[in-house]
């Protein structure tokens, strides 16, 4: 026993002290008899080096806490404890350690009663939960792509009782730039604390199978669907379900801080004034070169023709073309603007082209603002505070950016090559009053 419970032991006799001690274990080993049952069903499944429960007292404070805590705490009346009203309205103000001999009997045969057992396991046993650790989670959804993390933490709250207290939550605790910078913790989580990493998030489980396992838990204490919780979570973390709309979809990542630029071919009728940088002449002798190039390539559908690329194909293909033209006109001098003015004027522009679309970046991440988040407390794990990281933050790439010319003036050329090839089709020589690029064509 410790010094400090024998302070208030100290008047009372060594037959009443083991009794009083003897019945608060008792009590104590009910409250987490089921917990620890819970913790077991998971050391196994997941392995005991993820796993740790917290959240409750020791025994020893659970003990200092029954000794001076008033019986009207958890005994509602003194019916329970046998007591006529005079006694209880006297003693329920008292601790169990300051009751005369013949009234802690009366106390501590009660401690286990189902009211009392109640009263204290939802006033200080209502705060268990087990941690688990995903080292490294492969994300991968229905159309095979994937996202790996590393660091993946869940939390399952528990009641006294063994029924589960709620759904369960996620953290993270290693991000790369990529990751953190677009807001992505998982898939089926809708941001990442910035302002608070220690707090666990809410994931969305859409239709899943684990809600009807997560409503069987929180009504009733059962081992089997417990063992269902976990391989259901365990599989619910690996999956990314594009049919269930997740609140970050892998195959985006990188563009949240992005603007969409055109995804569909658009006609426009002239290009975009970019005073020096690029005069109108030049522009017309990049577009000679590019249509004698030959790499375009067309459909003829109902009496006309059509480009025959789709716009990411078509706007790589001239982007290219341009920077190849350009880089062999500053060569020669013949072109004195320089690359990174081209880019400034917006004649070039740095972009993520994903999924059919082309997406602007709006602003350089500014790489100390996340930097300071690194060491940030996330969760404590078997006494040990596990922090923020960010693997790349020293290195950080645009591994996947394009640069590319400026959608509004590529299209522009594509609308008057059309326009000038289905003019003249047929015809080896003709004019079109209209044509920006050229008053005569020769050849197609």
């Amino acid at each position: 026993m410790s010094p400090y419970l024998l302070f208030f032991y100290s008047n009372m006799s060594g037959e009443t002290i083991k009794l009083i001690e003897e019945k608060i274990e008792e009590l104590y080993n009910s409250l987490m008899d089921r917990p620890l049952r819970v913790l077991s069903i998971f050391n196994g499944f997941f392995g005991e080096d993820k796993v740790d429960m917290q959240g409750y007292w020791s025994l020893d404070k659970f003990k200092s806490w029954m000794n001076i805590e008033p019986l009207s705490t958890y005994i509602p009346d003194g019916n329970i404890v046998s007591m006529n009203r005079n006694n209880w309205s006297m003693y329920k103000t008292w601790a169990i350690t300051d009751l005369p001999g013949d009234q802690v009997e009366k106390v501590v045969n009660v401690l286990t009663n189902t009211t009392v057992k109640e009263r204290i396991g939802n006033a200080k046993f209502n705060g268990i939960f087990i941690l688990i650790h995903f080292p490294h989670v492969r994300v991968t959804n229905e159309h095979d792509r994937f996202v790996d993390i590393n660091h993946l933490w869940a939390k399952v709250k528990v009641m006294y009782n063994g029924t589960l207290n709620g759904g369960f939550t996620l953290n993270r605790s290693e991000y790369t730039m990529l990751h953190i910078s677009s807001g992505y913790m998982h898939s089926h989580i809708s941001g990442i604390p910035t302002n608070d990493f220690t707090s666990f998030q809410n994931p969305c489980t859409g239709r899943g199978p684990i809600n009807g396992t997560i409503s069987a838990l929180n009504r009733d204490y059962d081992e089997d669907m417990w063992n269902m919780f976990c391989l259901e979570l365990s599989k619910y973390v690996t999956v990314e379900s594009i049919a269930g709309t997740p609140y970050k979809y892998l195959e985006k990542l990188g563009t949240n801080n992005m603007e969409t630029g055109v995804d569909r071919f658009v006609t426009y009728l002239s290009p975009d004034y970019y005073g020096n940088a690029l005069s109108s002449d030049k522009l017309k002798e990049f577009v000679r070169g590019f249509i004698n190039s030959k790499k375009l390539k067309f459909n003829y559908v109902n009496g006309s023709y059509s480009i025959g690329m789709s716009l990411i194909e078509f706007i790589v293909l001239i982007s290219n073309e341009f920077i190849k033209w350009y880089n062999d006109q500053f060569n020669k001098e013949e072109l004195t603007t320089k690359f990174a003015e081209l880019k400034k004027k917006g004649i070039l522009k740095e972009c993520i082209i994903d999924n059919g679309k082309i997406y602007y970046d709006k602003g350089r991440n500014n790489v100390n603002t996340y930097a300071r988040y690194i060491g940030k407390k996330v969760c404590m794990f078997k006494g040990r505070e596990v922090t923020v990281d960010i693997t790349d933050i020293a290195e950080v790439r645009n591994e996947n950016k394009s640069i590319i010319l400026n959608t509004h003036t590529a299209l522009y050329i594509l609308a008057t090559i059309l326009k000038v090839l289905n003019y003249r089709y047929g015809r080896s020589k003709a004019t079109h009053e209209s044509n920006q690029l050229g008053t005569e064509v020769r050849y197609l």
